[in-house]
């Protein structure tokens, strides 16, 4: 479970992966510490914090996401969360790119 992510949808058949907001409360013990937490959210934040909906895309390989993006059939305006388990190498010449 991830702390703080609440999830109002997740597909493998629609359009974008997940649908979700985050939510952080002061008793959370998320910020990040690096003897501690060191997957914690950085400090810069505010507690409590909590965020709007957000698209998040799952992808094993960032260039087929912008392969989608060249086909139209995903939107990096759309997309506020990106993870992948390898960068590949084409993405650094889409100029969609730029937006991450």
């Amino acid at each position: 479970m991830l702390k703080g992510f609440n999830f109002f949808a997740t597909s493998q058949s629609d359009r974008y992966d997940s649908l979700l907001f985050m939510n952080y409360q002061v008793d959370d013990e998320i910020l990040f510490d690096s003897d501690t937490n060191r997957l914690g959210v950085n400090r810069s934040h505010a507690l409590p914090y909590t965020t709007a909906p957000i698209v998040l895309e799952y992808k094993f390989d960032f260039d087929s996401l912008v392969r989608d993006f060249d086909k139209e059939e995903k939107f990096a305006k759309h997309i506020d969360l990106v993870v992948c388990w390898t960068a590949g190498t084409n993405y650094r010449e889409s100029t969609i790119c730029r937006v991450f």
